[in-house]
């Protein structure tokens, strides 16, 4: 009867992990041995069968009864194949070799095990496949051995031993609690053992083989004090900070977890044990080492222990546990055997699977140190070795270096990458000029074109350049102040307006008329210096220093055209006011340089022309809108304004890009999308005007944009992904989106205005495959915040560690791909963009927590799926209070932009902490995002229409009065609801548009309208 052991908690976490992945193969170890001169084949044979045979786990599959796994053992022998080829055929043997080795094994099938002999008369290939769940790399030293000692007949050769590889860990229960103990103190506050920011994508794995002077390893080991594998694992360590932008990094060390008569046993014994260690950039090389050996240490004492099996009693139980994500393994010698006469050399087989996005196998080879990597294609750029060797030769007898002084590249190495990444600058000059100068190129070279259009009024060159003089001379005789605050509802005149600003020599202010009133008024109560155009309720309470928009215009009237104001280039153009941590908005200064600079290198890039008729579709205050205007009007093309009322309907912008033969198009993904869904409705697809989709401020992927594509293959249609932040001219990145980036967001290289690089977490100039901040420089970066210096001290320098030029850090994080192209990752901070609106979190809970009755908040960004991501806002009310949702809401509203108000708001006891009192983000309560009716009875109208509000904006209860808006909705789920509904009420486009249906707001407004119509 076969021998049956329970599974070591390890195996079960393979087999869990194969049960889940069949088609990954990454738990095969796989050994290959070239064997060159005459070999007594059948010697050699009987040898290998006796040994791997004798060894009674080899002969192991698994087996599950009841809810238990278990390992069994088969009497079944092992059988060594052997197959002849001839010596040309030697590339199909390793070919064949290959394909074996990355076949996955079935874990309940015997054998787990298969051997093979590949002959000719002058070589012989012995080639082993063992499933990892019964055996480790320690195990092939005792088959090596064995067979060798077989094969040569020495005497005391031992036969194969069988130990329980429970055995130890069951012997090691006197100290487990203390080794949990342990562990609980290592990753204290954290929901698991894996590094951040290092995901697995499950990917084919990148494997290389490279080395470095084991020399110099053993010299830092003496000079230090520590072993060999304390040095490894400490610049390992550094490395993968420096990787995943994180000052934290865990891993498992693998233990041989044997004792001494546990040598000669094979089987799984190797037990790792999770490892975390902090890097902080202001400690010396010589503390740190020292840190890290007390702790590799302490770990050695337990490592009989089951750690892995013990996560429950080391984190709280969390359904987001995160196990080890990266390993690193050192062999003090390298794994072969010899024989008399005969040459044999280790073959590294490819295996195209990965166990985890990182791991590093270390192995002693004579004088060298091999490193032998497997990693995710992301990661396939890094030279480890060369990383190693750089850190060696900045440690080497300098104990007191600081950790956060350590360079990953040299000098000469740090330029190149510069010069790959800011490839398209080598050509870029500045010309002097601002973007009023190019207006008056555009006015001399296309005076009677169209200029600017919206609704039914169009305005020429000559025309917008006689009124804006005009405006300008009103605006130097009338307004005194240097800021100009404009606040007013789209119209015609906005253009005019503008530009007459700008040739004032005075500053925009572009300000949402829809932004709540005291936002308004802590954005007037900062600006010391500024007059205000805007509707009469804000001039009626400003009157000192204010017109509207008609007084100004009639005032211009009748004045002649007189000289503008020269402005220089360094000058501020205007003030753009975002979201700010503190509650308070921060105003982005952006000079006449700044905004020329991108359209210089835009143009070096693109190919605009006067035919172009560009869309101006987001709003004045928001900094996409410069894009959009001074595109079309340094270039001499057309700028068409879209109606506000358009601009949440698909359908009715779709129509404004039909009537217009629009060709230069700039959405957010989120709009896009949504312009999309109304494109593939449609019979027949026209709008093939359109040569640039410029997309920006989301996430986007080539799957996004692909059904267009294909709607348009015959067309030159471009679709631009776009990366910038208002602090340097709005655009600082462009890449054409192409099918080779289907699943990452890749903005490419700089555009030629800016500089480039970035940086890692203790601040030095970032590889390949290194994930850390965006550094912008050159004449695109702005000067500053206005009226911050503290704030803009912190992120704005004169000068950074490559470029001594303006520079932004923007807490952005990217990752330098393979083509030195960056790979946009996500945000470092609290800082969170929705629909392309860059939004301070702690902007929003300062206004929660202004409220009445409020004792604290909290906000965060909830992603319902991965194109519907939405504010939550989480509140305390204080002890004997009760807070009422809708008066929070309305409150909100006089405080907030709408588009930073959270769509949910739910009141908790108390902010759930981890153990260290961090915010623990995973316990706050998500809202029911489905919802499902059981009642049986005949809905009404009114009832389904409520039926399909609740699914799209995930709300239950919603009542026939209530208003979209105001129970989670939002512009961009508006077409959702739109498709809904002519689903549900079987209806068709032309039937409806959504113009038609959200003139209504209610669920009874909207059923009524329906019921008439049906």
């Amino acid at each position: 009867m076969a021998n049956i052991f329970k599974a070591t908690p390890l195996q079960q976490q393979i087999f869990s992990f194969q049960k889940i992945n069949p088609e990954n193969a990454a738990y095969n170890l796989n050994y290959c041995f070239k064997i060159e001169g005459k070999i007594n084949i059948h010697k050699f044979e009987k040898a290998v069968h006796e040994t791997v045979n004798s060894h009674r786990s080899l002969t192991s599959n698994f087996v599950i009864h009841g809810d238990s796994l278990f390992r069994q053992e088969n009497n079944s022998a092992l059988k060594v194949e052997i197959q002849n080829f001839l010596e040309s055929e030697e590339k199909d043997v390793l070919k064949q070799i290959t394909v074996e080795s990355n076949t996955p094994v079935d874990m309940e099938s015997f054998p787990l095990t298969k051997v093979k002999l590949y002959c000719n008369s002058q070589t012989t290939f012995f080639y082993i496949k063992v499933h990892h769940s019964i055996f480790d790399a320690l195990s092939l030293d005792v088959i090596l051995d064995e067979i060798k000692s077989k094969y040569l007949r020495e005497e005391g050769a031992e036969e194969g031993i069988y130990l329980d590889s429970t055995l130890e860990i069951k012997q090691a229960d006197n100290i487990k609690e203390e080794a949990i103990q342990y562990e609980k103190y290592l990753f204290n506050g954290e929901k698991g053992f894996a590094t951040k920011n290092l995901e697995f994508d499950n990917t084919k794995a990148f494997e290389s083989t490279s080395s470095i002077s084991m020399n110099k390893v053993e010299k830092m080991s003496r000079f230090y004090g520590v072993s060999t594998f304390c040095i490894i694992l400490g610049v390992y360590c550094y490395v993968l900070s420096q990787i995943t932008y994180s000052e934290e990094v865990s891993l498992g060390v693998p233990f041989g977890n044997r004792s001494e008569k546990m040598e000669k046993a094979v089987g799984l014994f190797v037990n790792t044990l999770p490892l975390k260690i902090t890097i902080k950039g202001g400690e010396s090389f010589l503390e740190y080492i020292n840190r890290l050996n007390n702790t590799l240490s302490n770990l050695k004492r337990y490592q009989s222990v089951d750690i892995i099996g013990s996560q429950n009693q080391i984190f709280e139980q969390s359904s987001e546990f995160l196990p080890i994500n990266s390993t690193i393994t050192y062999y003090n010698h390298y794994q072969s055997f010899s024989f008399p006469d005969l040459v044999v050399r280790r073959i590294e087989i490819k295996n195209n699977n990965l166990m985890f996005p990182i791991s590093i196998k270390f192995e002693k080879y004579h004088e060298q140190l091999l490193l032998h990597t497997s990693v995710m294609s992301l990661f396939s750029e890094i030279d480890f070795a060369e990383i190693y060797s750089q850190i060696f030769s900045q440690i080497e007898g300098i104990p007191d270096i600081l950790i956060g002084n350590l360079r990953l590249l040299s000098e000469p190495q740090e330029r190149k990458v510069s010069e790959e990444i800011n490839s398209k600058s080598r050509d870029y000059r500045f010309d002097g000029k601002t973007v009023i100068d190019l207006f008056k190129q555009s006015v001399a070279a296309n005076g009677n074109r169209v200029a600017v259009s919206y609704e039914n009024v169009n305005i020429t060159y000559r025309e917008l350049d006689i009124i804006s003089n005009r405006l300008t001379n009103t605006l130097l005789k009338r307004l005194s102040n240097k800021y100009v605050v404009v606040s007013i509802p789209l119209s015609d005149k906005l253009i005019p307006l503008l530009l007459a600003i700008l040739k004032a020599g005075k500053i925009y202010v572009p300000i949402d008329k829809n932004m709540p009133e005291d936002r308004k008024n802590l954005i007037f109560d900062s600006l010391e210096d500024l007059n205000l155009i805007g509707d009469e309720k804000i001039t009626g309470k400003n009157n000192k220093f204010s017109f509207t928009l008609e007084e100004l215009v009639k005032l211009s009237e009748n004045v002649p055209e007189e000289k503008n104001v020269y402005c220089k280039p360094s000058d501020t153009a205007y003030v753009l006011f975002t979201s700010g941590s503190t509650g308070i908005p921060k105003g982005i200064q952006v000079t006449h340089q700044n905004i020329r600079s991108l359209f210089l290198a835009a143009n070096q890039e693109f190919d605009f022309s006067n035919n172009d008729i560009w869309t101006m579709f987001h709003s004045y205050s928001f900094d996409f809108s410069l894009w959009e205007i001074f595109g079309p009007l340094t270039t001499g093309g057309k700028l068409v304004i879209v109606p506000s009322k358009v601009k949440i309907y698909p359908d009715a912008f779709w129509d404004i890009l039909k009537q217009n033969r629009a060709t230069v198009v700039s959405q957010t993904p989120s709009a896009f999308a949504n312009l999309l869904r109304y494109e593939a409705s449609q019979d027949t697809h026209i709008l093939k005007n359109i040569r640039y989709f410029f997309l920006g401020g989301e996430y986007i992927s080539y799957n996004s944009i692909e059904p267009w594509k294909n709607f348009y293959k015959d067309s030159n249609l471009k679709f631009i992904g776009g990366y910038g932040v208002t602090e340097a001219a709005v655009i600082s990145f462009c890449k054409e989106i192409d099918d080779k980036h289907r699943d990452v967001d890749v903005i490419g290289k700089p555009l030629p205005n800016t500089h480039v690089f970035v940086r890692t977490i203790t601040g030095q100039v970032a590889p390949r495959g290194f994930l850390g901040e965006i550094v912008l420089s050159g004449e695109a970066v702005g000067t500053g915040y206005y009226n911050n210096e503290e704030k803009g001290r912190r992120v704005f320098k004169k000068e950074n560690i490559l470029f001594k030029e303006n520079t932004f850090f923007t807490n952005d994080l990217a990752i330098l791909d393979k083509n030195f192209e960056m790979i946009y990752v996500s945000r470092a901070d609290k800082q969170v963009k929705i629909s392309g609106h860059r939004i301070e979190l702690g902007e929003i809970e300062n206004a929660i927590n202004s409220y009445s009755n409020c004792e604290a908040s909290v906000v965060i960004p909830h992603a319902f799926s991965k194109n519907d991501v939405r504010l939550i806002g989480y509140y305390i009310s204080s002890e004997g209070k009760i807070i009422d949702k809708d008066d929070l809401k309305k409150f909100l509203q006089t405080k907030l932009q709408r588009y930073m108000i959270p769509q949910f708001l739910l009141e908790i006891e108390e902010k759930p902490l981890t153990i260290n009192g961090k915010l623990d983000t995973s316990s706050l309560p998500i809202p029911n995002i489905s919802v499902s009716s059981n009642n049986e009875h005949i809905k009404t109208s009114v009832d389904r229409v409520i039926d399909i509000w609740e699914k799209v904006v995930n709300q239950e209860n919603i009542t026939a009065d209530d208003k979209f808006f105001e129970v989670g909705g939002s512009s961009l789920l508006i077409t959702d609801v739109y498709y809904r509904i002519l689903e549900e009420f079987h209806l068709t486009g032309k039937e409806v548009s959504m113009v038609d249906l959200f003139e209504y707001s209610t669920p009874k407004e909207i059923a009524d309208f329906l019921d008439d119509l049906i």
